[in-house]
C-alpha cells in the first residue's frame, strides 16, 4: 500500500491494486470506476438537497410585500424597508416576515378593510416581526391554524381585533403593542398552549386580553391598562396561568367565567372605580363643607333685636 499523493506532480491514486489482483475497473488515477461513480452521484444528491436561506428585500427585490412572501421558499426572511405599504398579506410556508427597522418604520394599511392586514395561515414555524398592521375591520394580525409560530414586537392598531390566534397552538406572543383597537387588544379562540409574554393591550374600546375556549396558556408579563369593559378576560378557558401581568383603570381588572383550574396569581389589578372614589369624596366633603358653612349662617348670623 501507498499514500495516494507522493509528490508534489503526483495524481491521486487511491490504494492501488497489484496487478492480475481480481476487482473491477480502475480509472487514470487509480480509483475504482464504481467509487468514483458513487462519490459524484453522493455530491449530486448533497448540493441539490440543500436548500440555501435568503433575504428578500422589500422593495429592492420585490415591489410588494405579498410578492416578496410568494417568491420566498421555506427558509427565507422578508425584509421590509421602512414605508408605508397598502396590503393584505397571507402567509402560508415557513418564513420570516421583518421590518429592517421595526414596528415604528414600517407600517402596513390594510387595503381591503374587510381582511386582515397579516394572515398567517396553516403554518408550522413562521416569524412575524417589526411591524405595524392597521386598518381592517377584522383583524389586524390573524394566525389561523399555525403553530410553533413566533409574533413578536409589533404593533396592531385601528384595528376591529389587534392580535387574533384562532385554533393556533404552541405559538409565542411576545413584545407586541395591541392598542386603540374597537374591539380586543389580543384575542384567542380554541388556541392552547401558547405564551402570551410581554405584550401591552392598552386602550382599546373592548376588552384587552381575552381568551375564549383556550386552555394550557401562559399570560405572564403582559399590561392590559385603560381598556373599556375589561383588562382581562376567560370564558370557558381551563388550566391557564396568569402571573404578573397588569390590569389598571379597566371597568373591570379580570373576569373569569365558565372557567376552571386556571392559576392566577402575583397580578396587579385594580378596577377604574377605585380610582373614581377618592375623587368621589373629595368633591363630597367639598359639598358637606359648604353646606355647614351656609347652615351656620342661617343659624348664628341672625339679627339681633334692640331693646326698647
Amino acid at each position: 500500500m501507498r499514500f495516494p499523493f507522493t509528490g508534489k506532480n503526483s495524481v491521486l491514486k487511491g490504494m492501488d491494486r497489484p496487478a492480475g489482483e481480481a476487482g473491477g475497473p480502475v480509472g487514470e488515477a487509480g480509483w475504482p470506476v464504481g467509487m468514483i461513480a458513487g462519490v459524484c452521484l453522493f455530491l449530486s444528491f448533497f448540493l441539490f438537497s440543500v436548500s440555501w436561506a435568503k433575504d428578500i428585500i422589500v422593495p429592492t427585490d420585490r415591489s410588494t410585500i405579498q410578492g416578496a412572501v410568494d417568491s420566498a421558499a421555506p427558509g427565507d426572511a422578508v425584509v421590509i424597508e421602512d414605508g408605508r405599504y397598502a396590503e393584505n398579506v397571507v402567509i402560508t410556508k415557513a418564513i420570516t416576515v421583518r421590518g429592517r427597522s421595526g414596528y415604528a418604520g414600517v407600517i402596513i394599511e390594510a387595503k381591503n378593510a374587510e381582511l386582515p392586514v397579516v394572515k398567517v395561515h396553516g403554518v408550522t414555524g413562521a416569524v412575524v416581526t417589526g411591524v405595524t398592521a392597521k386598518g381592517s375591520n377584522a383583524y389586524g394580525i390573524h394566525f389561523y391554524r399555525s403553530s410553533g409560530c413566533t409574533l413578536s414586537n409589533n404593533r396592531a392598531a385601528a384595528n376591529s381585533t389587534g392580535i387574533y390566534l384562532e385554533y393556533s397552538n404552541n405559538n409565542t406572543v411576545s413584545g407586541n403593542v395591541a392598542e386603540g383597537n374597537a374591539n380586543e387588544g389580543i384575542s384567542l379562540f380554541s388556541s392552547n398552549n401558547n405564551l402570551l409574554s410581554g405584550n401591552n393591550a392598552n386602550a382599546n374600546s373592548e376588552k384587552g386580553i381575552t381568551l375564549l375556549s383556550s386552555s394550557g396558556n401562559t399570560l405572564t408579563g403582559n399590561t392590559a391598562d385603560s381598556n373599556y369593559w375589561n383588562g382581562i378576560t376567560l370564558w370557558s378557558s381551563n388550566g391557564n396561568t396568569i402571573r404578573n401581568n397588569t390590569a389598571l383603570n379597566n371597568t373591570y381588572a379580570m373576569v373569569v367565567s365558565y372557567s376552571e383550574d386556571n392559576d392566577i396569581t402575583d397580578n396587579n389589578m385594580m378596577r377604574r372605580i377605585y380610582y373614581l372614589l377618592p375623587v368621589a369624596l373629595v368633591y363630597f366633603a367639598i359639598i358637606v363643607y359648604f353646606i355647614e358653612k351656609r347652615l351656620f349662617i342661617i343659624f348664628f348670623s341672625a339679627p339681633s333685636v334692640e331693646a326698647s
